[in-house]
């Protein structure tokens, strides 16, 4: 998956993965059929710009639909997308831009995702972990600038010990807002 997409939708609110995050014991990144083996046995989807490994999990695709016809609802996949897809649908896109605004409409309109951002529904674009809001007098104040604890009263960690990242709605909240707004106007995109 790329890499801003993937922190986008993580920031979004979805749970996702990436081949990084499935290293065998010498450390290496799985090669394509294994990321395939990993999305059917998970049920997640596959978004790459390497439309080879996206030819791959449609043909995977076309053939577990012969013996298990519910095979795509297992990937919870909106009924719309399925139902306005035209013809067979994979639950695998193609990006073939650089541009994440063009991207995140393209999984939009394929998907229908909601294209809505909320530190609650946020997961840690670093590791996927899930957000916990903690009060103030527990962060630890080695791990963020003094500025920011002063003037900011709601924190959120990640909930990944090994990550423990911190978040608070600052000026990136404004850009994360901003930039979905552009994206829905740009691409005249509406709510379902």
């Amino acid at each position: 998956m790329c890499g801003k997409v993937l922190r986008w939708l993580r920031i979004l609110g979805y749970d996702t993965t990436s081949p990084k995050d499935h290293p065998n014991e010498d450390g290496i990144t799985p090669n394509d059929d294994q990321i395939i083996r990993i999305c059917v046995s998970t049920y997640r989807i596959l978004i790459s710009k390497d439309a080879e490994i996206i030819r791959k999990m449609q043909e995977i695709t076309e053939k577990n639909l012969k013996t298990e016809s519910n095979f795509i609802q297992k990937f919870h996949i909106p009924e719309y997308s399925r139902i306005n897809s035209g013809n067979q649908f994979y639950p695998c896109l193609l990006l073939r831009s650089d541009e994440i605004g063009i991207n995140m409409a393209e999984i939009y309109l394929h998907f229908h995702i909601e294209l809505e951002y909320g530190i609650e529904i946020a997961r840690c674009p670093k590791c996927n972990s899930i957000l916990q809001k903690i009060t103030k007098p527990n962060v630890d104040r080695d791990k963020i600038p003094s500025s920011v604890y002063e003037y900011h009263s709601d924190f959120w960690q990640c909930s990944n010990k090994n990550c423990g990242k911190y978040f608070w709605i600052g000026t990136h909240f404004e850009r994360i807002t901003e930039t979905l707004k552009t994206i829905k106007d740009l691409y005249a995109i509406k709510e379902l």
